[in-house]
């Protein structure tokens, strides 16, 4: 997946980061690359690509800790 190695590419492990951090680098290379309807469409892709990621244990939501909105890499 793009986002992944993307996040790998500028995060290292145990890093955090907001999604607006990450959406920095993420930007430009996804765009650049694929076409995506609206930035609202774009959001909502790469926040469900985030989703993605902690369910398959790539990324942590520190949301359960008291700090939504804060991701690092595993």
């Amino acid at each position: 997946m793009a986002t992944e190695r993307i996040l790998r590419d500028y995060f290292e492990v145990g890093q955090e980061f907001t999604y607006q951090e990450a959406r920095q680098f993420i930007h430009p290379i996804r765009t650049r690359n694929a076409k995506f309807k609206s930035e609202g469409s774009f959001n909502g892709t790469i926040l469900r690509e985030l989703q993605f990621l902690a369910e398959r244990g790539v990324l942590k939501f520190h949301a359960d800790e008291g700090r939504p909105g804060v991701y690092s890499l595993v």
